[in-house]
């Protein structure tokens, strides 16, 4: 098994690597698209994965869970690659029927077949590569099989590159070059795995009695959230489709767009959770409830990095549109600085979750989230509905929704972090008071920064312009809260002892031999 540091590493690398190609892939993909197409890729894609994850119902997160506290877990693993299987088979029986009955364009508004087809396949295989990749954090597998998925993604973004070169990029060229980056990875993550726990899927007999022990035990542990699943997913897709119905595609993609710029502080802070996770369930199952409270300790610093980047942004949003949507997506400009808001809480919403189903709370998790999605709804409807409804809304589009989701995740983030601290014995008001003190130093150098572009202007237009004022901004800020952190480690839960060792071992890793 690799060592916790070392995964943690490389979750770091494939976490930068996503990163790096996302903010590339945005820098033309909008742009090339077009706010309808661009609003109908993540319409189409978003809903089949919702729909995706409805069918699961929440069995992926048992399965990983059984597999990180048993060493042998592979009649679990082929009973649940066997049900993903019957996912599949569900999913194209869905699509079958509502497109030969005409339900797709009620469901779908404004979608042709042919890409609904493509957006589910695109959906399914991802779903596939979800669970493996899971697999291989619960085995400890997690250092190869990440890196060769850093190597053929690069290789295949290298292929989207060649399509927008040559102007062959456009809606179905996108998905096809999604669906065969999603093959070649579940490809060799199988290969992989096969030769590091010798993993070998079969189809079961979901009536053996042994099957049906494991189906019980999975069941067992994720049917509180089952309820769950199929209301907060339903809830999910129906923001999208309101927005889809009402506004048509364009808000949909000043939205997208929105969503995948406050996505990028998240894909450094995702791939932490799994193994966050599985300290927690590890130190559970050897009833530490100190190991439980480290783990915890651990979210200043990834608190503090959301912070940073979603700041960050926000400070610079006119600048991130025009080098990346250019002036299609000005109207876009409001949904996209409130969206920034988003990734604050993205690490205390991941990891608080993570901490219940964990330590087996999934009751308590599921009664949070319903709530949480109960109340969404409604803010949904008031913010979105158009003023000459029936019941008369806000009007405001991607604005709203956008707005819908900042509010409801600082409401559900709060709650989680109520009960994990009374479960763990900490208190809470210590770190809510660590959420209100990180952002003021980063707020202040982001209005010294503002301060400082309106005194000065670059003789530089265009997307150049906007390059060169990200880059100058980001490292300024860089410094000045590099500094910061020196001059206040324990802000983020550090000390400066620790500061020094981790330099030494980066220098000591990246150090050339002669």
């Amino acid at each position: 098994m690799d060592s916790l540091k070392k995964r943690y590493f490389i979750k770091l690398a494939k976490s930068s690597v996503s990163a790096l190609i996302n903010v590339l892939l945005l820098l033309f993909v909008p742009r090339v698209l077009g706010p309808a197409a661009y609003g109908n890729f993540n319409f189409i894609r978003d809903s089949f994965q919702s729909i995706i994850a409805l069918s699961d119902l929440n069995l992926g997160s048992a399965h990983i869970n059984h597999a990180a506290r048993k060493e042998s877990s592979q009649i679990a693993s082929n009973v649940y690659f066997t049900y993903t299987l019957l996912v599949g088979i569900v999913v194209l029986l869905f699509l079958s029927i509502i497109t030969l009955t005409d339900l797709d364009q009620y469901i779908f508004p404004g979608q042709e077949s042919d890409y609904l087809f493509m957006g589910a396949l695109m959906a399914y295989l991802m779903y596939l590569f979800t669970a493996l990749m899971g697999l291989s954090d619960s085995k400890g597998a997690t250092y190869g099989f990440e890196s060769i998925s850093i190597v053929i993604i690069f290789v295949l973004f290298g292929v989207l590159v060649a399509l927008y070169l040559t102007d062959n990029l456009n809606l179905t060229t996108l998905f096809e070059q999604r669906i065969s980056l999603y093959i070649i990875l579940l490809g060799f993550g199988t290969w992989y795995l096969y030769r590091k726990i010798n993993f070998r899927p079969r189809v079961v007999n979901l009536a053996q009695r042994e099957i049906r022990t494991v189906i019980h035990e999975f069941f067992s542990f994720a049917h509180p959230l089952i309820t769950l699943s199929e209301v907060g997913i339903f809830f999910g897709f129906f923001d999208r489709w309101f927005l889809q119905f009402i506004y048509g595609s364009v808000p949909q993609g000043f939205f997208s767009l929105a969503f995948s710029l406050s996505a990028i502080a998240g894909l450094f802070l995702t791939p932490m959770t799994p193994l966050l996770m599985q300290s927690v369930a590890k130190a559970d199952e050897d009833k530490d409830l100190e190991g439980v409270r480290n783990a915890f300790e651990k979210v200043k610093l990834l608190y503090f990095v959301g912070v940073f980047l979603s700041i960050f942004f926000m400070f610079h949003t006119e600048e991130v549109i025009g080098l990346i949507g250019g002036d299609s997506y000005n109207a876009a400009k409001m949904t996209v600085l409130v969206m920034f808001l988003y990734p604050i809480h993205v690490v205390y919403g991941q990891f608080c979750g993570g901490v219940l189903i964990a330590l087996r709370k999934t009751h308590l998790y599921r009664n949070i989230a319903l709530v949480s999605a109960f109340i969404g709804i409604v803010i949904t409807y008031i913010l979105l509905a158009p003023k000459a409804f029936f019941i008369p809304g806000l009007e405001l589009g991607s604005l709203g929704l956008a707005m819908k989701l900042v509010m409801v995740q600082l409401f559900s983030v709060t709650i989680q972090l109520y009960f994990v601290c009374k479960i763990v014995n900490v208190k809470m008001s210590h770190f809510l008071l660590s959420q209100l003190i990180i952002p003021i130093p980063v707020i202040l150098v982001g209005f010294c920064d503002w301060l400082i572009r309106n005194y000065i202007e670059l003789s530089l237009h265009g997307v150049f312009e906007n390059v060169v004022s990200l880059t100058i901004s980001m490292m300024l800020w860089s410094i000045v809260m590099g500094i910061v952190i020196w001059r206040f480690p324990r802000l983020i839960g550090l000390n400066k002892s620790t500061i020094r060792d981790t330099v030494k071992q980066v220098i000591n890793k990246f150090k050339m031999v002669p």
